[in-house]
């Protein structure tokens, strides 16, 4: 887990480190004074810019050389005035989430293209095992559970024709999904559960589920998600956790005006009383585990 998230980590990093080269003093800047001001390898350098312009994040003027914010990235910039209400209704919410749970729990939103998702809310675990997904993350759709809530909510001509045109996908892990067509298999399942999953296709040992958050007009804005490491997941856990990640986000979708958000629970009060009764089941399901696996080891014995 380390080792691939210290590659993902330096990669962005990288990227960061080249748009942090612009301001308001300088918004547009040539090559060689983005190798100076970011510290990076040319050739690093080159590749960047090369990637950010191909996906409209920079644009380069070919007459002066020069580099500049583009409408990509302007478009992800114009998300925080819009997101600002949305977090400050599922603030509250994300972190009784993790109160609740002891587990990671996030709220991503989708770039305009929906193709990747940003995370703009995280409540840390109450284990020591930490992983470094922070605030200002961006993850792709189809390797997140958060992504992959958000795009379940477009069609599969939708997501053909405006997210995903190529067959191949980009693998994070050995898990990650590689295929569009597999992909669209998934995104199917997500749709009839509201759930939607990642396991270990983000980080090596990290479980995820998420759903979409939904504003008044029915239209995905947001999904909330609960990671967790794997090797603490029992069945029975990673059911209340799936039970509770569902329950809060159709909780901030009522919040947001959304009507058809399909639950009960229509207060934080009601999210803890959800937790009590799912975790009342899970310690009832682990006795009963337990006296079938004591009777069996007497019956072992006795034969």
């Amino acid at each position: 887990m380390d080792k691939e998230h210290a590659s993902a980590s330096g990669s962005v990093g990288r990227v960061m480190r080249v748009l942090s080269s612009f301001d308001v003093a300088h918004p547009q800047l040539k090559a060689s004074d983005l190798y100076s001001r970011s510290g990076l390898p040319k050739a690093t350098v080159h590749r960047i810019l090369h990637q950010l312009t191909q996906g409209g994040f920079l644009q380069k003027n070919e007459d002066t050389r020069q580099y500049g914010i583009g409408a990509g990235l302007f478009a992800i910039g114009s998300l925080f005035p819009r997101s600002t209400s949305l977090v400050q209704v599922a603030r509250p919410i994300v972190k009784e989430l993790s109160a609740l749970t002891g587990e990671v729990a996030t709220m991503y939103v989708p770039t305009p293209n929906r193709k990747s998702v940003i995370c703009v809310l995280r409540e840390e675990s109450r284990l020591s095992i930490r992983w470094e997904l922070k605030v200002g993350t961006i993850l792709p759709g189809h390797a997140s559970s958060a992504g992959k809530a958000i795009l379940s909510t477009l069609s599969d001509e939708e997501i053909i024709r405006d997210v995903y045109p190529d067959e191949e996908l980009e693998r994070l892990t050995a898990k990650t999904i590689g295929t569009r067509s597999e992909l669209l298999s998934v995104l199917a399942g997500v749709r009839r559960s509201q759930l939607a999953y990642s396991d270990e296709e983000t980080l090596v040992g990290v479980w995820g589920v998420a759903s979409p958050v939904r504003d008044i007009s029915g239209a995905a804005v947001a999904s909330i998600a609960l990671g967790a490491v794997t090797y603490t997941l029992e069945e029975e856990r990673r059911s209340s956790l799936e039970i509770i990640a569902k329950a809060a986000n159709q909780l901030v979708s009522f919040q947001l005006g959304y009507v058809d958000s399909g639950t009960d629970v229509r207060t934080i009060e009601g999210l803890r009383e959800l937790w009590q009764r799912s975790q009342s089941r899970e310690r009832a399901s682990i006795v009963r585990c337990e006296v079938s696996s004591a009777r069996q080891s007497v019956d072992g014995v006795q034969m």
